[in-house]
């Protein structure tokens, strides 16, 4: 039996990332062996890798399955709603993602502030899809726009679990930004998925000033608390490859 939408409800999932649906296919997450249900905590550190879920349905049936944060850069001030991280099409059902489409690779929770939810949202498709291209970024998805896009209807499943930031711990790695490939600097800098991902909660006019700013003071602003960033030369376009940091 499929799961009931009522904590769904009462933690404004449907409102705020999808609208309401009657579940028909019953999806199971687990961080390791913490299961995931709607309105449970789970740590960052523990979400580091991808969760195992398994769902059911037939064989000859194709999920996409979608995970956001629509609480960043903080639950008072989501101006980045939402956040998407991690994107699989084409799931066989009776099955789990790792036998789908991945489009978008999957980068853990890392809540700057306050407690944030986050969505694994499962959709059923009408066809196998075809190319889909990754989003442009990861801020400002919108799991409903991309449903209609592909004609992915209302969800089959959804849960949801709370997460916020550690405590300090110099044993904790911080997960991989997960920038999206082929994003110059210059468009990195200027957005707020850096702003986000630095792990920082700053407005971005304290950082970015006019829009005439230009790189270099703005490069000098973000410099003290910023990733370390690899820039590479590419046709004359430089990237940034952004390592993962540890926390302090």
């Amino acid at each position: 039996m499929a799961a009931s939408v009522d904590p769904l409800v009462v933690g404004r999932v449907i409102g705020d990332v999808v609208d309401m649906f009657v579940p028909t296919v019953n999806m199971a997450a687990y961080f390791g062996s913490k299961h995931v249900t709607s309105g449970c905590d789970i740590k960052p550190s523990i979400a580091v890798n991808p969760p195992k879920v398994t769902l059911t349905g037939h064989s000859d049936e194709l999920y996409a399955l979608v995970m956001t944060d629509p609480d960043a850069p903080s639950p008072s001030e989501p101006n980045m709603r939402e956040w998407v991280h991690w994107i699989v099409l084409d799931i066989p059902g009776g099955t789990n993602p790792s036998r789908g489409k991945e489009i978008l690779p999957y980068v853990g929770p890392r809540p700057p502030i306050g407690i944030h939810r986050y969505i694994l949202v499962l959709f059923r498709q009408k066809s196998r899809l075809g190319l889909v291209d990754q989003p442009p970024s990861r801020a400002n998805f919108n799991t409903r726009f991309f449903a209609a896009q592909l004609d992915l209807g209302l969800p089959v499943a959804t849960v949801y679990f709370n997460s916020q930031k550690e405590p300090a711990n110099k044993n904790y790695i911080a997960p991989n930004v997960g920038l999206v490939n082929g994003e110059d600097l210059n468009r990195i800098f200027r957005s707020e998925i850096f702003l986000y991902t630095d792990g920082q909660l700053r407005a971005a006019h304290d950082i970015l000033g006019t829009t005439n700013s230009s790189q270099t003071n703005l490069q000098a602003a973000i410099a003290p608390k910023a990733p370390a960033a690899t820039q590479l030369a590419d046709a004359g376009t430089t990237k940034a490859t952004i390592e993962p940091t540890k926390e302090k």
